[in-house]
């Protein structure tokens, strides 16, 4: 038998053997606990940037920073301007999205932690200003996988850095994130900075400031603050 029909059937019959009673309570009662607090959900009206679309932007950052390690795998040098042009549109594209939802949501007061902070007047010119940026970022990025190969006698080429390394991964994140911090974009920062700590174990907030040349070895456990 197909294991996903046989997987589907055993669901069914355990829900058949479960009085749908008990789902209507339950739901009520869950229900009930999600709009008596709001801490704990929000409507369409006080969206949050989304937690998926992140992973999405620090997956193509990822691609950007290091094209062939990682997205596409069959590029050619005639090729690489149009797949950075390609590339460069959907991030811009994605991450537009992504700065209007959380500027409008720390404006609608929703980010009740939120501390007083310039906001950007518009997400175009946060993209534009980030963009600005990616070719200096890029040049750290490699300034900082010649440090870790300098710095772990264990690597034995610069490939295997980009590769294996999480701490080359946390880091990388980090330049993209404190870019966005730097430019006052609230909330995504630290979205990014989460989404490469639940990966690499490396914590760093996107307010820190990091000179070139930085190497992370054995990371799981490290917490760079703000301060």
């Amino acid at each position: 038998m197909n294991p996903d029909v046989q997987g589907n059937s055993e669901g069914a019959n355990a829900h058949s053997r479960i009085d749908s009673a008990l789902f209507s309570d339950v739901a009520s009662k869950v229900v009930a606990s999600i709009t008596q607090d709001q801490r704990t959900h929000l409507t369409s009206a006080s969206r949050a940037p989304h937690a998926e679309e992140i992973a999405e932007l620090n997956r193509r950052l990822r691609w950007l920073a290091f094209p062939g390690f990682f997205g596409p795998r069959d590029l050619h040098a005639d090729d690489l301007e149009r797949h950075v042009r390609q590339l460069l549109e959907d991030l811009g594209d994605r991450l537009w999205r992504q700065v209007e939802i959380a500027c409008e949501y720390v404006a609608a007061g929703e980010d009740d932690n939120a501390t007083e902070r310039t906001m950007p007047r518009d997400a175009g010119e946060v993209v534009s200003g980030f963009m600005s940026r990616l070719a200096d970022i890029r040049r750290m990025l490699a300034q900082d996988v010649q440090a870790a190969f300098d710095g772990d006698p264990a690597a034995r080429h610069l490939d295997e850095v980009i590769l294996c390394q999480p701490g080359l991964r946390a880091v990388m994140v980090h330049r993209f994130a404190h870019e966005l911090h730097r430019l006052g974009v609230p909330l995504l920062p630290r979205m990014m900075a989460e989404g490469a700590h639940s990966v690499t174990g490396v914590d760093i907030h996107p307010g820190a400031s990091i000179g070139e040349a930085f190497f992370i070895d054995h990371g799981t456990g490290v917490v760079i603050g703000e301060t």
